[in-house]
């Protein structure tokens, strides 16, 4: 059996810590989405799923800024909702804070985090 060479060691292992990062963030992603769906009645339980998947992001993610750019998703997506709701335009069935619940701003964050996932550069076409 051949061995592999350490220069094809050095040229896949960030091509495979990439894709892995990028598959990791995906399935943070549905479970962010998957909390919703299941515990939307009780905010106690989604906000804190949500929060911990919020942490498991950002200790996943190494770029910089992106413990800048999280918290201004939060308030931008925020502002966003509550407007949104104070003008009539959509309403919440169970509002905690300005017609918003309270797991609402973290998935504006954690959507900031999922939509800034690219695959590695080395799989871009």
């Amino acid at each position: 059996m051949e061995k592999i060479s350490p220069e094809l060691v050095g040229r896949l292992k960030p091509i495979i810590l990439g894709l892995a990062e990028f598959i990791w963030m995906g399935a943070l992603a549905w479970l962010t989405i998957l909390s919703v769906f299941h515990f939307w009645r009780n905010s106690f339980i989604a906000t804190a799923l949500i929060l911990a998947l919020g942490a498991l992001m950002a200790l996943t993610v190494r770029k910089k800024g992106f413990v800048q750019v999280y918290p201004i998703a939060l308030l931008v997506g925020t502002v966003v909702e509550i407007i949104g709701v104070q003008s009539g335009a959509w309403r919440y069935l169970l509002p905690d804070f300005f017609g918003i619940p309270f797991w609402l701003p973290l998935v504006w964050g954690n959507a900031r985090a999922i939509f800034d996932e690219r695959p590695p550069p080395e799989l871009e076409v």
